[in-house]
């Protein structure tokens, strides 16, 4: 038996492969959460790519003592960390913080060998939460990880299915909160884990534009 979360009833179709498109006909303020979605998508690339090309540029040696400082205390198993606590336990620490100090410390000449594996601790975190939402959804515990954004984020995986899952994947609705969501809702696993593996296109442009962003902020100079 199905489950509901933030009293929205929950029906095997509903987390099924459903047309997105008719769903944005159904629900025209889930429409407008996932248009904002992609809005924040394109502003936080933007930001990322002037603000860290903005520090490359003129603070280039402050850039690369604070990140150097980082990698040496905290090393690949403490960047993991950050990627792993963001992604599947709705840590405040953004998991770009990993991409930044990748790609302006000595970590830089093996950075695509890195994101992948980032992806790899992304994807493993998503599904943890996918398990934790399962177990832990109605405890004290679950409503403290979902927080005030829970009741938003099961909204968009039970309307959209896979697809509110894929947009958490992609754009800077929090990843972890619709993978605790889809467990929640008990959306069936491999058809969940096949979309969280839309991570690894995510951390590969992210880091592209946070390794090329002096590039690119001098060619627009």
């Amino acid at each position: 038996m199905l489950k509901s979360f933030a009293g929205l009833p929950v029906t095997r179709h509903s987390l099924g492969v459903e047309s997105a498109a008719a769903a944005i006909e159904d629900d025209p303020a889930l429409t407008a959460l996932v248009r904002r979605a992609l809005w924040m998508s394109a502003v936080l690339l933007l930001a990322l790519v002037l603000g860290v090309g903005a520090l490359g540029v003129f603070y280039r040696a402050e850039l690369l003592g604070v990140t150097q400082w980082i990698f040496l205390n905290l090393g690949i198993p403490g960047l993991a960390l950050i990627v792993f606590a963001a992604d599947g336990l709705n840590s405040p620490i953004p998991p770009d913080l990993a991409l930044v100090v990748v790609a302006n410390s000595e970590l830089v000449g093996r950075a695509w060998s890195l994101v992948l594996f980032l992806g790899v601790v992304s994807v493993i975190a998503g599904n943890l939460g996918w398990l934790l939402g399962a177990k832990l959804g109605e405890t004290r515990l679950g409503r403290l990880v979902m927080g005030r954004f829970g009741s938003r984020a099961a909204a968009l995986v039970r309307r959209f299915g896979m697809w509110g899952v894929a947009i958490g994947a992609l754009t800077p609705i929090p990843f972890s909160l619709t993978c605790w969501a889809a467990g929640m809702l008990q959306m069936e696993w491999q058809r969940f884990t096949l979309v969280t593996l839309l991570r690894f296109p995510r951390y590969a442009l992210y880091y592209w534009a946070i390794a090329y962003s002096e590039t690119l902020l001098r060619s627009l100079a």
